[in-house]
This record gives structure tokens, sequence and C-alpha cells, in this order.
């Protein structure tokens, strides 16, 4: 729970910026409030935030009935700037060890319980606005008989219907495995990635001949038409490279 200076009304002025109807401001304002009175993700846990006068139980079938009328997706979507063509890829572990019987809940890699949240957002003075988000965990490959890869692809698709042509796609090293970038390559993705050089990824020129990822602090290098690979597999993608080492760093950056 967190203790904020506003008010549901004070949020009024920008909920009706996005919603269809003026009947539903009030309601989507409080609900708005809810979610960030609360911090959580959780229907439940807004309900006790929705309507101080109600019960949980009344404010929760409360939410649940405004939910079901509207279109949260194409209401994010009215924020997105389409001036603004750069999109930020976030893959992010939720744990809930006590969600046993959550059927899209699974083990993480540490053996915990919980989920992954792909999220692709447009940024904005600091904060970021959803334009897609997917969840899977290893309970949900399992029981769709697929692979992770599988699933990103398809979140991949997904994501093209509703972005704006041209977008440059932004990931963290995460992402930076040959498999990924050849489905950005084929979906013909503008992107930017940020290359995990501590792994076993490498980059080699058209002769084949490894270029080692390495900088001295305060120097910066660029390399066009290069081979991205990782050890133990033929395949590779052509990117362009730039490393950069800041003073105040205390690594330098890859991204290709």
């Amino acid at each position: 729970m967190r203790g904020l200076p506003i008010t549901y009304k004070d949020l009024v002025p920008f909920v009706e910026l996005v919603v269809d109807r003026p009947k539903d401001t009030e309601k989507v304002a409080r609900l708005c409030y809810a979610i960030l009175a609360s911090g959580s993700a959780r229907k439940s846990d807004w309900a006790r935030h929705y309507r101080q006068e109600a019960t949980e139980e009344a404010n929760y079938k409360a939410i649940e009935r405004l939910l079901e009328g509207l279109d949260p997706k194409r209401f994010l979507h009215r924020l997105v700037d389409t001036q603004h063509p750069i999109l930020l890829a976030d893959l992010t572990e939720v744990h809930r060890p006590q969600a046993k019987r959550t059927p899209y809940v699974g083990r993480l890699r540490d053996g915990a319980r919980g989920f992954w949240v792909f999220t692709l957002a447009q940024p904005y003075k600091g904060r970021a606005i959803p334009v897609h988000v997917g969840l899977y965990s290893q309970a949900t490959l399992e029981a769709e008989g697929t692979s992770r890869n599988r699933v990103w692809r398809r979140f991949l698709r997904e994501a093209l219907e509703e972005v704006e042509p041209g977008s440059v796609w932004v990931f963290d090293r995460e992402f930076s495995f040959g498999g990924w970038l050849e489905v950005l390559e084929e979906a013909g993705v503008r992107y930017a990635i940020r290359l995990n050089a501590r792994g076993k990824a490498y980059v080699e020129d058209e002769a084949g001949r490894r270029i080692p990822l390495r900088l001295g602090r305060g120097e910066w290098v660029a390399w066009t038409g290069v081979y991205y690979r990782t050890e133990g597999s033929r395949w590779g993608c052509r990117v362009n490279v730039v490393g950069v080492w800041e003073a105040m760093w205390e690594e330098p950056l890859w991204g290709g």
C-alpha cells in the first residue's frame, strides 16, 4: 500500500483524454487511483482502494464489471506518440512464491515460483507507456507444448500489429543471442541491442577474423557490417556495432 498525495479526482482530467464514454470517467479514475495506491497488478489489491465506502467484495465485483466493458489497451495506445518511434523491450521475472494453484505460475531459473513478463513500451519523460505485454512461464510452456523462442516470436507478431512501422526497438543484453536476432531480421524490425560482451558472444569481420570486444576507459569504437556470433553456433547476424566506455562508467557499453 502506498500513501498518495492525490485523490482519484486529481486523475479525472487525464482519464477524460482516453475514455470513450463520459459516464466511465469517474470509475476509470477510481481504478487508476486504486492501482497506484496498491502498487499491485492484482484486482483483489485494487479492491481495497477503489471505493472507501464499499466493501472489498463489492469493489472487486465493480472492478470486474467495469473492465468487461472497457478496452484498456486501446486507451494506452492513445497515449503513444507516433512521432517518437523508440520502443523499449523488457523481460522481467515476477516472483509468486505463494501462488501454488495459479496455472500460469511456474518455476524460474533459481527454482522459485513465478513467471516472466515481456513488455514493449514507449519512453516518456522518465516513464514508459506500455504498448504490448506478454506473459509466460515454465508452466505455460509445458501446457502449450512450446518453447521460449516460439513464445517470443508470437509476442513479436502481436506487437508488430500495434506499433508504428519503422519504430526502433531497444533491447537489453538478455536478448542478445543469435536466434532472437534472426527472428528480428526475418520480421524486418529495426533494433538496437546491448550486447553481452561478458558471455559467449563475439564479433567477426567479413574475412572471419574474430574482433575482440575490448576497450580502454574513455575510448569508443564503431564497426560496420560485422558478424555477431555466439560460441558453439554457426549462425551469425550482420550488424553494426558500437562500443563506448565513458570515464565514469564501471564497464564499457556495447550495442548492435
